[in-house]
């Protein structure tokens, strides 16, 4: 009868905990819960506003509210599981600095006392905010600000959408997606892929051994890789692209272009000229298309060239063309050292 009892009481906290959205972690110290969050906490600020948070491990999400208040929802883990602490309790567990000042909100995570712990950040910021977001091994999220916004991660994601202001940020392994955005660009990852999604803005990216794809972008694009493809569709303005080893694929381009590739093929389709054209590759081909019927001067050269010419002066053979279509004009230049160019208008 007394193993009955102890069974149905066992049962009974059991059941308990799992209605609470709660249960005891597995060292019997902390709570843990269900929800995605600790603990939230406010904090009052005047616009435009500076929002800083470093911390180690947990990720960053940030995203707007029609508010003078900075709601910060902190998600401390411990072995991946969500903790149902106070910041009172992650003061005994963490060394945390917060600072609020005036427009200005910094929380400092400096260390943890236990291991196999993190803690991250679910945000809800002013639109009119700068951030400046670091974490060791965390994805950073930022969606709807308008301000100079800094972020960093060691090893995780980096995702922007809807930003206005200026972005500088740095990933050492994750990808970088950034959409809806008018804002200056600088970013680089040294092993991931980078997204880039109607971006007005002067933008500038790298990566070190990813891709590259960017779907309708202005005024200015600069994108180097050391290893990837690129792929461009729908750009406006300056185009300045370059991969060691990766394929170059860039459709419906308005503007002056400049490629290169240590090895793979180039394939442009250039639909108004604005500046020169600059295609090379060291060992694939060329192939690109550019509009009809205008002044352009030609540099063509590679194992084989193969173009039509027409009202053109200067010289023409196998493997080289140079001179000068309708009286000269817009340079456009196609070489490669190890493949064909193909030269057609439309």
């Amino acid at each position: 009868m007394k193993t009955n009892l102890a069974l149905v009481v066992l049962v009974n906290v059991i059941l308990t905990s799992c209605i609470d959205g709660s249960f005891v972690s597995n060292d019997g110290k902390y709570n843990t819960t269900n929800k995605d969050f600790s603990f939230t906490e406010e904090f009052s600020v005047s616009t435009p506003a500076v929002v800083k948070i470093a911390t180690s491990a947990g990720d960053i999400t940030a995203t707007t509210a029609n508010s003078n208040k900075v709601e910060v929802a902190f998600v401390v883990r411990k072995d991946n599981k969500v903790l149902d602490i106070t910041l009172e309790q992650l003061k005994e567990l963490a060394q945390i600095e917060i600072i609020n000042d005036t427009n200005k909100l910094e929380i400092n995570v400096k260390k943890m006392f236990e291991r196999r712990m993190s803690v991250g950040f679910i945000i809800k910021t002013p639109k009119q905010t700068s951030c400046n977001f670091v974490t060791s091994g965390g994805d950073i999220t930022l969606t709807g600000v308008k301000g100079n916004q800094n972020i960093v991660t060691s090893g995780g994601d980096l995702i922007f959408s809807d930003i206005s202001g200026n972005i500088t940020t740095t990933t050492s392994g994750g990808d970088i997606k950034i959409s809806k955005t008018v804002a200056t660009i600088n970013a680089s990852t040294s092993g991931g892929d980078i997204q880039l999604n109607n971006i007005d803005g002067n933008t500038v990216v790298s990566t070190s051994g990813g891709d590259i794809t960017a779907n309708t972008v202005k005024p200015m694009l600069q994108a180097h890789t050391s290893g990837g493809d690129i792929n461009l569709q729908s750009v406006i303005g300056s185009v300045d692209v370059g991969t060691s080893g990766g394929d170059v694929r860039l459709l419906n381009i308005e503007g002056s272009t400049k490629a290169n590739t240590s090895g793979g093929d180039i394939e442009a389709g250039i639909t108004k000229l604005t500046g020169e054209i600059v295609l090379e590759t060291s060992g694939g081909d060329v192939k690109a298309t550019i509009p009809k019927g205008i002044g352009i001067t030609l540099n063509l050269s590679g194992e084989s060239v193969d173009t039509q010419l027409s009202n053109f002066t200067g010289t023409a053979k196998r493997d080289r063309i140079k001179g000068d279509m309708n009286g000269g004009g817009t340079l456009v230049q196609l070489s490669t050292y190890g493949g064909s160019v193909k030269l057609d208008y439309k």
